[in-house]
Parts: structure tokens; C-alpha cells; sequence
């Protein structure tokens, strides 16, 4: 988000795109599939795809691209992540990575080479999760936001209001229930921790919190409501 020009329009417009063409891919590939491959091949041969294509490299080629592709978003993507973390000061320890986007990268590099140590059917379960939890404080933020009505939170998305944040919360979280009950419940306690720890080791910040926009909101809502003559 921060290398476009308009974030606030290009990330629903291009979100919702990519998500409309996605599924029409993978719609028509299911069936294409369903209509000209034996049930039981499809259930015993993972490979099934490059038997049936005209060519199997193309198969191959678009496997490699995607996993390079989503490989070097996800390295980026985590060092921004953890460069911010560090420009904010969240976490202490971390200031070395304020400035050396390098570095941010490496380490980002050596924690994923690490967990290919793991069993990957786990990973995919703790990524699916981690990406449900992403959307679950989003929508919260966001529904809390609105609630707080602060004034430096003005989204442009027409369709968003506090109903549909709550609504797409619920929805994450009856999804991560769905998805393995023991790991959405595991991912919370940590993130719960998680909280806790920030609030008690990092420094305040200048902006403040979403709290505090509560509260504003809740004591200024009182206030008006107060007689003249009081």
C-alpha cells in the first residue's frame, strides 16, 4: 500500500478485480476438470493436471512463477511489516531494522528457510490462520473507528460501515473455527498475550490508540446532552 499513489481506491478496486478473476479461473479449471477426468483419477493423482494439459511444462512454469511470485511478496511484504514495527517502536529491540530495509529482508529470508523445517500441512494451517486474524483486527479497527468517530478515519469505500466490519469480524472467526478449532483458539491466547505485552512495554505514543477515540467520543456524546442551565 505504501508505494501507490491512491491506496484507498487502488486496494478495494484491485482486491475486488483480482478476487472476480480468480474465481473464474479456478471455476472454469474445476469444471473443465469435472466434466473430462475419471472421479477416481482425480482423487489418487495430485499430478493429474499435467497429464490432461497439452503440455505438462506449462503446468510446471505456472507453478514456479506463483510460488516465486507469492515467495517475494511475502519476504517484502514482511520486512515493510517489520520495519514499521520498529519505526513505531512496538516492540523494543528492534530499531536496527528501522532504516536497513536489507536486513529486514535477510532475517525475513532466514525465519522462512527455518520453517521449512516444519510440517508444511502446519504452516499452511498457521498461514490461513495468521490471514484470518489479519482480516478479523482490520475489521474490528475499523468498526471501532467508526464507532469512536475519529476524525482522521474517513474511508472512501462506499460500501463500508460499522455493520459490515462487525459482520466481516464474525465472519473470520466462524471461518478460523471451521478451518481447526484448536489452532484459532491457540492463535487468539497468543495474540491476547501479545496485546498485554505491548501495552506494558512499549512507550506511548503520540497518536495515541483506538481507546482513546472511545472515549473521547463517549465523554463528548455526555457533555452535549448536559442541561444549559448545568
Amino acid at each position: 500500500s505504501g508505494e501507490l499513489k491512491n491506496p484507498s481506491k487502488s486496494i478495494p478496486k484491485g482486491t475486488i478485480q483480482g478476487l472476480v478473476v480468480t474465481f473464474l479461473s479456478y471455476l472454469i479449471v474445476i469444471l473443465s476438470m469435472g466434466v473430462s477426468i475419471p472421479r477416481k483419477l482425480l482423487y489418487r493423482d495430485t499430478q493429474i493436471l499435467e497429464i490432461v494439459n497439452l503440455s505438462p511444462f506449462i503446468i510446471l512454469a505456472g507453478e514456479m512463477s506463483t510460488s516465486i511470485f507469492s515467495i517475494i511478496v511475502g519476504i517484502v511484504g514482511a520486512a515493510q511489516l517489520l520495519q514499521a514495527i520498529a519505526k513505531d517502536e512496538i516492540l523494543p529491540g528492534l530499531q536496527i531494522f528501522a532504516e536497513n530495509e536489507k536486513l529486514s529482508i535477510l532475517v525475513t529470508w532466514i525465519i522462512c528457510q527455518l520453517f521449512l523445517f516444519a510440517d508444511l500441512n502446519q504452516i499452511a494451517i498457521f498461514i490461513t490462520m495468521a490471514f484470518l486474524l489479519t482480516f478479523i483486527i482490520t475489521n474490528m479497527a475499523c468498526a471501532l473507528l467508526k464507532m469512536g468517530s475519529a476524525p482522521n478515519f474517513r474511508p472512501s469505500f462506499k460500501y463500508f460501515s460499522t455493520k459490515s466490519a462487525i459482520l466481516g469480524t464474525m465472519l473470520s472467526f466462524i471461518t478460523m473455527l471451521i478451518v481447526d478449532s484448536i489452532s484459532a483458539i491457540i492463535v487468539f491466547i497468543i495474540l491476547i498475550l501479545l496485546i498485554i505485552f505491548i501495552h506494558f512495554i512499549s512507550p506511548p505514543k503520540s497518536w495515541g490508540d483506538v481507546s482513546q477515540s472511545l472515549i473521547y467520543h463517549q465523554v463528548r456524546k455526555y457533555l452535549l446532552k448536559l442541561r444549559q442551565d448545568n
